[in-house]
């Protein structure tokens, strides 16, 4: 062989080697392990999560010499949620320990989209940070007895400045639709208790979100209305933009899931009526070194249909104007998230709604196209005015029920919904 010869050889076999070598290698996450898929940065990740133990199942299972790589997310199965691999699927009630393996299982096609490396770890973030600015909120729908809907919102904040310790408050709402009552509070203070390890633990008074293993407890009211509540999540947590990391392009970044399907049930008191009630809920959770958006604002869409599906639009304002940044996730009937650019949807307006508290113009209604989903969606307030004043901190914004209708191709189609408006009042 000649020497031009020999190194077109070696070149050609150092070419293959590169080739063949993945440009990303596996590596080790918290409780698991990110494999990667087709030589990429994206891949599935096995973890302890949110306790279901795929990673403790696949490696007492004989890891990749016995089931192979992974091959798909986690998605909701009869019997829990479930993941798999070239040689059978690790399926989880969720009880934290147990989990059976299954020779063979039909894996939905969401399912195998690979994924990125998480940038949220659960149960770990379910507690507290130190980031400056942090919220667990939770809102939902409430049916007694006989049929009548009402709206709740209980949101504990927690902020920490340069002193470095941290102080929360805490915002509670009621809608009663058909009393045309809107029923708001607000508490501040000092955090009533330690943080507890992949678990949240939140007091002021006798206001208080517990929670852990996917389940919370939620107790807060006034002399005019007052819940008490027990929820559990119905799918999976949902991880924005894929990872759980979302840009709000200057103003920083936001860690943020969600929940997007609690369902529980409890007690409601509205006047001198108390009852019990099933509900419906969504937990948005979010933390990070984002600024307050001040001069800016956003518009937040969460949306549940009764077909088990779910969609969360986000639309910041950075400075008044037009939104600057725009986020959304659809979330399928198995639980698994897919994140939506803005050209995947389009919010329109259909009214406005002055409030005579603090003259701001809201948009009242909304049109939601989705044409990858075939979905054309009217979203229509349960009561006009929801706005809640906070005069301790001099905010106001509107948070509200919404119901939905609309279409899906020629299916119609119905849910509920919750939509948050800031950055629209000032406070007189």
């Amino acid at each position: 062989m000649t020497f031009r010869g020999l190194r077109r050889a070696l070149g050609i076999t150092l070419l293959a080697l590169v080739s063949a070598s993945p440009a990303v290698a596996d590596k080790d996450i918290p409780k698991g392990r990110f494999f990667t898929a087709g030589g990429s940065d994206l891949g599935y990740f096995v973890a302890d999560w949110d306790g279901y133990p795929f990673w403790s199942g696949y490696q007492a299972s004989g890891g990749e010499a016995a089931l192979g790589r992974p091959v798909s997310r986690r998605f909701l199965a009869p019997g829990g949620l479930a993941q798999g691999f070239e040689r059978g699927i690790i399926l989880s009630p969720g009880d934290g320990q147990t989990w059976r393996i299954l020779s063979a299982a039909n894996i939905p096609a969401s399912a195998r989209q690979p994924e990125p490396e998480p940038a949220v770890s659960l149960p770990a973030d379910e507690a507290p940070h130190r980031d400056p600015v942090e919220w667990w909120y939770f809102t939902g729908h409430l049916t007694a007895p006989d049929g009548r809907e009402f709206g709740f919102e209980l949101t504990f904040f927690q902020v920490i400045g340069l002193t470095g310790i941290a102080a929360h408050f805490a915002h509670f709402a009621v809608s009663a639709p058909d009393l045309g009552a809107f029923i708001t509070d607000e508490r501040f203070g000092l955090p009533a208790r330690d943080p507890r390890p992949g678990a949240v633990d939140l007091q002021l008074g006798d206001w208080q979100i517990r929670g852990e293993n996917r389940s919370y407890h939620l107790v807060a009211g006034n002399q005019f209305a007052r819940f008490d509540l027990r929820l559990s999540d119905g799918k999976q947590a949902v991880l924005h933009g894929d990872t759980g990391l979302v840009s709000y392009g200057a103003a920083g970044d936001s860690y943020y899931y969600s929940r997007t399907r609690l369902q529980g049930e409890g007690r409601l008191r509205v006047g001198d009526q108390e009852f019990p009630v099933s509900a419906l809920a969504w937990h948005d959770r979010q933390w990070g070194q984002f600024t307050a958006l001040l001069g800016g604002g956003w518009d937040w869409f969460s949306i549940q249909l009764d077909d088990n599906t779910e969609v969360m639009l986000y639309l910041v304002r950075l400075a008044p104007g037009p939104p600057t940044v725009i986020h959304g996730t659809y979330v399928d009937q198995y639980g698994v998230a897919v994140p939506l650019a803005p050209a995947d949807f389009r919010v329109s307006a259909l009214g406005t709604w002055s409030s005579p508290l603090t003259g701001a113009i809201y948009p009242s209604g909304w049109r939601v196209e989705m044409s990858g989903y075939g979905l054309d969606l009217t979203l229509t307030p349960a009561l006009a005015g929801q706005e809640f004043v906070s005069r301790a901190f001099g905010i106001a914004y509107w948070e509200g029920k919404v119901g939905v209708s609309g279409w899906r191709g020629e299916t119609a189609i119905s849910g509920r919904g919750y939509v948050e408006l800031t950055g629209y009042a000032m406070i007189r």
